[in-house]
């Protein structure tokens, strides 16, 4: 695809969706171009002088960065976290906690067991698992050596409720 070309837009939910994606975008594109490969530690690099179109994406107060950073490792660890024994016939471990969403800004996790007897939490995941085998599927979707398995989900998965 010619550069020319490239129209970039946000992924749903991320929460920069009042910059621009095409900007940022090519900001991107140019740093790959530029280094050969597009790397999280050039993206800071160029992104830490306040002109920079990705400055505004990052935290630079160094307190608040080092707290955000410590809640990513947290969710981190609480998704690292596998059980077995869940399910009837299951053999492979799951994720032993799930995230719970409460409203749009908030959420905890629950243990995929508590989740999975409650029709309402056990609803909320269901739909989160298709919109997230969606999202995989508009990632892959031109590779057609996976045809076959697309068609094979369209085929089994239940109609969401």
């Amino acid at each position: 695809m010619r550069r020319a070309e490239l129209r970039f837009t946000w992924r749903h939910g991320v929460p920069w969706v009042d910059h621009d994606p095409q900007a940022i975008g090519e900001r991107l594109e140019a740093l790959r171009v530029r280094d050969g490969a597009l790397t999280p530690q050039a993206v800071v690099a160029d992104a830490e002088p306040p002109a920079s179109p990705l400055h505004a994406l990052f935290e630079w107060d160094d307190a608040t960065a080092a707290a955000a950073y410590r809640l990513h490792q947290a969710r981190q660890v609480i998704s690292a976290i596998r059980v077995t024994s869940v399910a009837p016939m299951q053999r492979e471990p799951v994720p032993a906690f799930v995230r719970v969403t409460t409203t749009a800004a908030t959420g905890h996790y629950q243990p995929i067991w508590v989740v999975l007897q409650n029709r309402d939490q056990r609803q909320v995941l269901l739909a989160r698992a298709r919109a997230e085998l969606e999202a995989w599927r508009r990632r892959y979707a031109n590779l057609r050596e996976l045809a076959d398995m697309f068609a094979a989900i369209d085929a089994h998965l239940p109609a969401a409720d």
